[in-house]
């Protein structure tokens, strides 16, 4: 039988959860049904071993930022040249250049996923979103949050789109390694470590963060930051630890590529994000058996139980954010009870095997249809 040929369009210019879901949609996949293709809009950075490595073929189109009219008919050159049957596009760039990159090819399935980067697009990119959403097989949210987001304000009816859950691979918590040798590795041997693990963006809303650690820092001498990832705002959140007084309780070690097996070296997972779709870092953690600081935006809600698995803030707010930190400093066995509840739940709801799975069937769906 003749294999399904699968293309995933993405930036290409980072790593985070939107490439890890990518990346597992593509290690996980039924080899004997399907061919996987990965194309970069871009030309990927710390992200090309693990594409590499993923065993499909990878593309990439070498585009920068801004508006590239001929985007679009470099990727429908692509999908022609390799006989693609299913185009899968992540987060709204990819979706734009790939939905006009498309017009008129009947055969092809088109699939695409929201992250969650329409809650940072203006109104005129809703409205264009919306009107793409016309020629796309199925619109695929990772969150209710999301579905309902596109809905109102974006204007897609929520009957037009699905929620499919990102999902982890369990076996990698199944093992963990001793969090006291791991935290040696960063020189916090016996410190109480609140960590978090992300792209250095606006959208992490790490400079609250910041703000919260001088009240920690008072309670908690011992307390130290480890903020793992590499972004934009790296030299702006160091000079501000600085500024408040806190560069000596922060650790920013940079871009990790072993980011589940270093978890364990956390007492406490912090997400202060702005906004979200689904974090795939916080249902790491969970499954890492780690209690959770996390705002109230996107999806998390749909995932974390206040005061049962986590400590649920408002976004933007240094003050609860510290109260919420010290709160779980000040008792291990609450972290304790927190860490263990949350593995349970996320083991039942948020299985890698669940998504893919589901993925697949959908794409095979589409096709049939066609």
């Amino acid at each position: 039988m003749k294999k399904l040929r699968v293309m995933h369009v993405i930036i290409g210019n980072g790593f985070g959860g939107l490439e890890n879901v990518m990346l597992d949609l593509v290690r996980q996949g039924d080899r004997e049904r399907f061919e996987y293709f990965i194309l970069c809009l871009s030309t990927p950075d710390v992200i090309r071993d693990k594409l590499e490595a993923s065993g499909a073929t990878v593309l990439d189109l070498g585009y920068g930022e801004g508006f590239h009219p001929g985007l679009a008919l470099a990727i429908r050159k692509v999908i022609n040249e390799h006989g693609i049957d299913v185009v899968h596009s992540h987060d709204y760039k990819p979706f734009f250049y790939t939905t006009l990159g498309c017009l008129g090819k009947r055969g092809l399935a088109k699939v695409y996923t929201e992250h969650s980067s329409i809650l940072s697009m203006s109104r005129k990119h809703q409205h264009i979103g919306r009107l793409f959403a016309r020629f796309t097989d199925a619109m695929v949210m990772v969150s209710r949050h999301l579905q309902q987001y596109w809905a109102d304000p974006v204007g897609l009816p929520a009957e037009r789109s699905l929620v499919i859950h990102n999902g982890i691979d369990v076996r990698l918590f199944d093992h963990p390694e001793d969090g006291e040798t791991l935290k040696r590795e960063f020189g916090l041997e016996g410190k109480l470590v609140i960590g978090t693990a992300l792209r250095l963006n606006e959208q992490k809303g790490l400079q609250y963060l910041v703000a919260a650690a001088p009240a920690v820092k008072e309670r908690f001498p011992d307390a130290r930051f480890l903020v793992i990832g590499e972004g934009p705002l790296r030299d702006d959140l160091a000079t501000r630890t600085r500024t408040l007084g806190v560069d000596d309780v922060f650790l920013f070690p940079g871009y990790r590529s072993d980011v589940s097996r270093i978890l364990p070296a956390f007492d406490i997972y912090v997400l202060p994000s702005l906004w979200e779709g689904l974090p795939l870092g916080m249902i790491e953690a969970m499954l890492a058996k780690l209690p959770i600081v996390a705002t109230t935006v996107g999806g998390v809600p749909e995932v974390l139980v206040d005061r049962d698995t986590a400590l649920l803030v408002p976004p933007a707010d240094s003050e609860a954010l510290g109260e919420a930190l010290c709160h779980l400093a000040d008792s291990a066995d609450l972290r304790r009870i927190m860490g263990e509840r949350g593995r349970g739940h996320a083991l039942a709801e948020y299985s890698l095997q669940k998504m893919v799975t589901t993925y697949e069937t959908l794409y095979h769906d589409i096709l049939a249809a066609k």
